[in-house]
């Protein structure tokens, strides 16, 4: 399952990049969210959970204009997940382009 939101806004690119790198700041997006661990420089654990907990691995890759966090659980319940921010500026405009994709499997 895949879904793409695409927003203009007139926040800057840098201001959106610094946003979305911080992991913290969009665990709002994950369902029954319960916590998150810093495990080194680009690796968390989060926790979530209603009935059962699940303590999930998260990867972000971080491009120039691009901030990607990918989730991955291969045990019951099994969750492959990637979250993508695409922020670009158009060259004539002073406004941003923001594309998230959310992909589930």
């Amino acid at each position: 399952m895949e879904e793409v939101f695409k927003i203009i806004t007139s926040l800057p690119q840098d201001y959106l990049l610094d946003y979305f790198n911080n992991p913290e700041n969009i665990t709002m997006e994950i369902p029954f969210f319960k916590s998150i661990k810093r495990t080194n420089e680009n690796t968390y654990l989060v926790k979530v959970g209603w009935l059962i907990s699940v303590e999930t691995k998260v990867v972000k890759i971080r491009l120039k204009n691009r901030i990607t966090y990918m989730m991955e659980h291969r045990d019951f319940p099994r969750i492959i997940a990637k979250l993508d921010h695409k922020i670009e500026p158009p060259f004539w405009q002073k406004r941003t382009n923001y594309r998230r994709n959310n992909f589930l499997l």
